[in-house]
């Protein structure tokens, strides 16, 4: 078996599973981009960095969006064209993707962690060039400011660069990026059925108390993100508030 084809059986990313987000990937979607200051109703393109198994491809496209993605797997590549997707191999100049078009929102999730430093400078870096006026760069990876992001880098052998908030301002500089926000993954509560939101509320409540213990404890009580995995989001241009 190929590292691919292990992979995609690791992560059960199926041909039939591709494109069809679950309601909790549509409702964090939607959280995750609102809240990082991409307004839904304005949208008209939007790149996705390392698409695997389609499902933020199959939401962008049913809200009527141009999408273009990307992936370093040809048979996820194959199943997204045959869909019916403008998709890319991974490999390809950022430059080349989806010519003439710029976007209002990129998305790069779970995707930075797998590059080495300077081949993530270079990304953003080419990012930049395609970011539509106000657009935004929305990347999520494991947390490398914090001791619970361990579990995502470590159990994952394609992992290469552990990125904390340090990281990210090198990069930013490198790339000429600003950074607007810096922070935990929306992680919805309501919107996904009264049982779901019970037992949510109460894993916010834990975790807001765990996160001033951890943050009193061993970081004397700076402003910081303990969450599992960061969320930022990079724009050219000055920094929004």
């Amino acid at each position: 078996m190929t590292v691919a084809a292990s992979y995609r059986e690791w992560k059960s990313w199926t041909a039939d599973s591709f494109a069809l987000p679950d309601d909790s990937s549509i409702r964090y979607y939607e959280l995750e981009l609102a809240r990082s200051g991409v307004a839904l109703g304005k949208v008209n393109a939007v790149l996705e960095i390392g698409f695997g198994n389609g499902g933020f491809a199959g939401w962008a496209r049913a809200r009527g969006w141009t999408y273009a993605g990307t992936e370093l797997d040809t048979e996820l590549v194959a199943r997204a064209r045959k869909a019916g997707f403008d998709v890319y191999d991974a490999n390809a100049p950022v430059s080349d993707i989806a010519p003439g078009n710029t976007f209002d929102a990129v998305l790069c999730f779970d995707v930075l962690e797998h590059l080495t430093f300077e081949e993530i400078v270079a990304m953003l870096s080419s990012l930049r060039a395609r970011l539509a006026p106000g657009g935004r760069i929305i990347a999520r990876f494991p947390n490398g400011d914090s001791p619970f992001g361990r579990l995502y880098q470590y159990g994952d052998i394609t992992h290469k660069t552990v990125i904390g908030s340090g990281i990210v301002q090198q990069a930013c500089l490198q790339s000429g990026l600003h950074l607007v926000q810096l922070r935990a993954p929306v992680f919805p509560v309501t919107g996904l059925g009264f049982l779901r939101a019970i037992r949510r509320s109460a894993v916010v409540a834990i975790r807001a108390v765990v996160d001033r213990v951890v943050r009193i404890a061993y970081f004397d009580n700076r402003p910081s993100v303990t969450a599992p995995n960061l969320l930022v989001v990079l724009q050219a241009g000055p920094a929004a508030a």
